[in-house]
């Protein structure tokens, strides 16, 4: 047993005090009785004429004592060698959807909380500790602390999210932390849902797994969708049983906020199935949730939003340009049509989107335009040159999300000039190489090259382009609404003529992202549910919607009794151990001794 206070011991003086308040003579006066026949022992006390009298036995001088003692070795804070923690503790804490279970009273993150608090009660007033929350992406909320107020606080601000747990960019970011640390240590606090590392994950400090909560009743709504089949609109939703025993459940279908109908089955163990409904042809928005109530809220309700049923009608004017028939033709929900450059003097109509390849017609449609490689003369268009290197991009761009030009060249370019109605989208030394704007109404992106001079068609970023272009140009119609997980952005793609763009959430709060131009990815989509966006054009309100649905991973409350996290000792010396402190314990019972005192004393004993 070792002690943190050892300047304690001086309060040991308490003891001969004591000791000395027995030895002393009781003073006594001068009173007149009757008779002194009962006070012979009275009066052999009262005889000697020396201040000290002699030490009896006495048990409420051995309880003080005693008391005294367990005061003493409480203040001195002794502590035992305790398991695998102490010195610089760098602490997971899982604050993923599953969290939010029920099974452990209150929750399992109030749990995980709770253990966290046990671990650092046990450590020294010496030992620092490092909280970082395993979320979707790991946040430090207290770093190399040792005021046990404020890591409290920050514990005690802990809340469990929507997404899921991804542990190796927690583990790379504690490992990163304790660079230098000859005494760490790592503890994660987690009920073993979490993503893990793909090959397993190995840290240089001696690592510890605190599991939280178990197998647990949960029914979840794994998927609910729209599709039209056989010219008729058809919705979808998937139940899955997650518990470890059979479940019944009951599944409401709400169309547009109307209840639709409600199946009922029983599902084994691992079982799932899928129920089909026909919706009405004007549906919207569809939700499905699980009446009654199990051990994870979160996934009782799944949503979705119908996308666009028609299909969206392209003309495509090209010499035989293969790379971008085919990457039109993967965008969902196109129907390309190949025109011969020589038939284009004058546009057909009907269309939803016209694409020219190197070639014009003599009257452009009133209608989106996507124009590669222009003539000369046309859309600011020059003499061919080397367009050089790329330029960095605008923040925001959404013509380029997700598309990686690191591996991209281009021979060849044609010398562009950017009109008064477009912006530079992409950009190299010598010229823009694709610009975007409005024109008479109607959305153009205009690219500069020839693609058969650059290796673009070959590489991944191509259909990605391709995509965001056709996304761009035909707003909320070429790809229909998209399903989120919880935190992934949303790119809004507002009408250029939009007046303001706001987005509600399941909450109800309204989050203006237009203006300014051009928006930003919306990033508040933290909570499931449907989110609506609202449009403003002239006076004039237009609604759309995305979701946000929970990841089924945490659906699986079961967990994992391991992770594969090992330790190694390539640090830079043996971590120091934890320790378990007794001053509590030593001070509970001097109350109890305390108590024992007072109540031999009221007995007379």
């Amino acid at each position: 047993m070792n002690f943190y206070n050892l300047a304690g011991a001086w309060f040991a003086v308490i003891i001969p005090a004591i000791i000395l308040m027995y030895l002393l003579k009781r003073r006594r006066q001068d009173r007149p009785v009757a008779s002194i026949l009962l006070w012979d022992q009275v009066l052999r006390d009262a005889a000697a004429n020396v201040p000290w009298q002699r030490l009896r036995r006495n048990l409420l001088l051995f309880l003080q004592l005693l008391a005294a003692a367990a005061l003493i070795l409480a203040i001195m804070r002794p502590h035992l060698a305790g398991g695998a923690t102490g010195g610089s503790v760098f602490m997971l804490i899982d604050t993923s959807a599953s969290m939010q279970a029920t099974d452990v009273a209150p929750n399992r993150l109030a749990a995980a909380v709770a253990a966290a608090r046990r671990i650092i009660g046990g450590l020294g007033p010496r030992d620092e500790v490092t909280l970082i929350e395993l979320g979707q992406r790991p946040r430090v909320i207290v770093s190399a602390c040792r005021n046990r107020g404020q890591i409290d606080a920050a514990l005690a601000s802990l809340r469990a999210g929507s997404g899921s747990a991804a542990l190796e960019p927690a583990l790379d970011l504690a490992t990163a932390l304790a660079a230098g640390k000859r005494d760490a240590s790592l503890v994660i606090i987690s009920d073993g849902g979490v993503m893990p590392p793909e090959a397993g994950y190995t840290v240089p400090c001696p690592v510890r797994f605190e599991r939280i909560g178990g197998p647990a009743n949960n029914l979840a709504v794994e998927v609910v969708a729209a599709r039209a089949i056989g010219g008729r609109l058809v919705g979808l939703a998937r139940v899955r049983n997650h518990s470890p025993v059979e479940a019944d459940y009951a599944l409401e279908l709400t169309v547009d906020g109307r209840p639709l109908d409600v199946r009922r089955g029983r599902l084994a163990t691992g079982q799932s199935c899928e129920l089909l409904w026909e919706l009405p042809a004007d549906a919207r928005v569809l939700s499905a949730r699980l009446q009654g109530s199990d051990a994870l809220a979160i996934d009782d309700a799944g949503y979705a939003v119908v996308g666009e049923r028609g299909p969206v009608n392209v003309l495509l004017a090209s010499p035989g340009n293969v790379f971008i028939a085919r990457a039109l033709a993967l965008t969902p929900g196109v129907n390309v049509t190949n025109l011969n450059p020589d038939a284009a003097g004058v546009a057909p109509s009907g269309y939803d989107l016209y694409v020219y390849d190197g070639a014009l017609p003599s009257s452009l449609p009133n209608a989106p335009l996507l124009v590669l490689n222009p003539p000369a003369g046309s859309f600011g268009a020059g003499g061919e040159l080397t367009p050089g290197e790329f330029l960095p991009p605008r923040d925001g761009e959404s013509l380029l999300e997700f598309v990686s030009l690191a591996d991209v060249a281009i021979a060849k370019a044609r010398a562009l000039t950017v009109p008064r109605w477009g912006h530079a989208v992409l950009e190299a030394t010598a010229t823009p190489l694709i610009y975007a704007g409005e024109r008479n109404g109607q959305r153009v992106v205009v690219i500069g090259f020839d693609l058969h001079q650059s290796n673009l068609p070959l590489r991944p970023a191509f259909p990605i382009l391709m995509q965001n272009i056709v996304g761009w140009l035909l707003p909320g119609r070429a790809a229909g609404a998209r399903a989120l997980a919880p935190g992934e952005p949303f790119v809004v793609r507002p009408a250029p003529q939009a007046e303001s763009v706001t987005v509600t959430t399941p909450s109800g709060a309204g989050i203006s992202v237009v203006p300014p131009y051009p928006p930003k990815p919306f990033t508040a989509t933290d909570d499931p549910g449907l989110y609506v966006v609202r449009e403003r054009i002239g006076g004039k309100e237009s609604s759309s919607f995305f979701v946000v649905n929970p990841p089924p991973l945490e659906s699986a409350l079961a967990g994992a009794d391991s992770l594969p996290v090992t330790a190694t000792t390539a640090g830079d010396g043996d971590p120091l151990p934890g320790q378990r402190e007794l001053w509590s314990v030593l001070a509970w019972l001097a109350l109890l001794i305390l108590a024992a005192e007072w109540w031999v004393y009221n007995r007379g004993l």
